[in-house]
């Protein structure tokens, strides 16, 4: 196919996606699919198009659900649109998940940084190839593993959490003091175990003392002591 100049067009016929749902309603196949719990029927139609702004086939698969209407893209051409779909319907618990390890467990909340790593001003990437210095590549190296660590220990302490909703739910709504509005579920969340178990760290705090933590927080504790001394004298 060629264009109006005679060259050869990279691009085929621009297509509306939305106006498929009607131009090629007799392609569409049933799926039986499991989400959020319920079982529905969805008819779907997979197409691989190639996508102008990056240049490569991408996978569109078009979704409809009574009267909704989905498009759903993934670069991997290999995924059905069973996978596609399920993969989808994942996207809000991922999107809470991100909430709590943010909001409440904190696990984006570091702070390690390297006077080593190149100025990026405005940009969104970092430009690393300019680095040819040992002593630099160590420190970049070294920062990276601690933002790493950081986000994966908050992500460990998310898990535990959720284990401690899944395993010991009676014990936590028993021990529970806060006030809670509605109650939807039987399972608590990661904040209402985090109160509890925040709760019974500290009426129990000194219990811990053989532990090596605690010897840990209270050197800290009684360092930061003196260094208010020291300023107030």
């Amino acid at each position: 196919m060629r264009d109006a100049a005679g060259r050869r067009r990279q691009y085929g016929e621009k297509l509306a996606l939305i106006e498929l749902f009607e131009k090629r309603r007799g392609s569409f196949e049933q799926e039986r699919i499991e989400l959020y719990g319920q079982v529905k029927d969805v008819a779907v139609l997979t197409l691989d198009l190639l996508w102008k702004p990056i240049g490569e086939k991408q996978r569109f698969v078009l979704v409809a659900d009574g009267d909704e209407r989905f498009i759903l893209m993934a670069s991997d051409l290999t995924l059905g649109a069973r996978d596609m779909i399920l993969a989808y319907s994942y996207r809000f618990k991922i999107e809470v998940s991100f909430k709590v390890l943010n909001h409440l467990i904190g696990a984006f909340f570091y702070r390690f940084w390297t006077t080593a790593w190149p100025r990026i001003g405005k940009a969104t990437n970092s430009d690393l190839s300019t680095v040819d210095d040992d002593r630099r590549k160590r420190l970049i190296a070294e920062t990276t593993n601690a933002v790493e660590a950081f986000v994966n220990f908050g992500c460990i302490a998310n898990g535990i959490l959720q284990i401690l909703a899944l395993t010991c739910h009676k014990r936590i709504w028993q021990r529970y003091t806060g006030w809670l509005r509605t109650v939807s579920s039987a399972i608590p969340s990661e904040e209402v175990v985090q109160s509890v178990v925040q709760q019974e760290y500290f009426q129990n705090f000194r219990a811990f003392s053989n532990d090596a933590i605690y010897t840990i927080i209270m050197s800290k504790n009684r360092g930061d002591q003196q260094d208010w001394m020291s300023l107030a004298a």
